[in-house]
């Protein structure tokens, strides 16, 4: 009986640790970054030019953008939880970020009595880590920033 846990328990145990082998930890996305409009594909925007400061610690992650001299800050907490993050118009602003694999998925919809309209982004870093992707709504548009 005692050996048959023990076996049960290490065959658990094995199979958590291929399990976690298999899930590489998220990429460090910190660093400034600047949109690179030659490689970015940008449908029914009209950016003429971004730097976006990232830091990334454990679960957080904050981007301060500078988009055609406007600034403007977004925060997330990268764990798959839906939060209310504010409000427009009387109506909440619900925000979720997850990893999925390397990339990070952020999402942002209005509420009214359930989930409405919105964004998804997908944040992507290149294997030489010089560039960022970002893929909106599924490639409706894709901007490309370079590490500087």
């Amino acid at each position: 009986m005692a050996t048959k846990l023990f076996v049960s328990i290490s065959l658990a145990l094995a199979l958590a640790a291929s399990a976690i082998a298999q899930n590489p930890a998220a990429p460090d996305l910190s660093g400034k970054w600047v949109l690179n409009l030659a490689k970015s594909q940008m449908k029914g925007r009209n950016i003429h030019s971004e730097v976006i400061a990232i830091k990334y610690s454990g679960f957080k992650i904050k981007m301060s953008f500078t988009t055609d001299g406007k600034q403007s800050t977004e925060e997330y907490i990268a764990d798959g939880k839906k939060r209310v993050v504010g409000t427009v118009d009387g109506r909440d602003v619900v925000q979720r970020a997850y990893w999925d694999g390397s990339a990070l998925v952020t999402e942002i919809s209005i509420r009214i009595d359930r989930l409405v309209g919105g964004s998804k982004t997908r944040w992507a870093l290149s294997p030489d880590g010089r560039s960022l992707t970002c893929e909106w709504n599924d490639g409706e548009s894709v901007l490309v920033y370079d590490k500087q």
